[in-house]
């Protein structure tokens, strides 16, 4: 994530919110992220099974339409509008 971090101007910091086995504490972390007063981007990074438990979660609390089935091809990115810890859409990335 270093690379990607720098090229963005984002500092990286672990968190064990976004191993396996542990979607609802990555679910906390985004609803967390996403009410933040700080309006800058968040970049995350996290294992497939993690991300589409998320993604899931998110859309259908938030009634939100995802565009393609979970959670993608490796390499994939997803990028989330989500502001005042709801979602607001979700747009999906192909791996390069």
């Amino acid at each position: 994530m270093a690379p990607t971090a720098d090229r963005l101007h984002l500092r990286v910091e672990r968190s064990t919110a976004l191993v396996p086995d542990a979607p609802e504490r990555a679910l906390g972390l985004m609803r967390k992220l996403s009410v933040s007063d700080d309006a800058s981007p968040v970049l995350l990074c996290t294992h497939g099974e993690v991300l589409a438990a998320v993604l899931r979660a998110m859309a259908e609390e938030d009634g939100v339409r995802l565009p393609r089935r979970l959670p993608g091809l490796k390499g994939c990115a997803w990028v989330l509008d989500a502001r005042r810890g709801k979602l607001r859409a979700a747009r999906y990335v192909p791996p390069r």
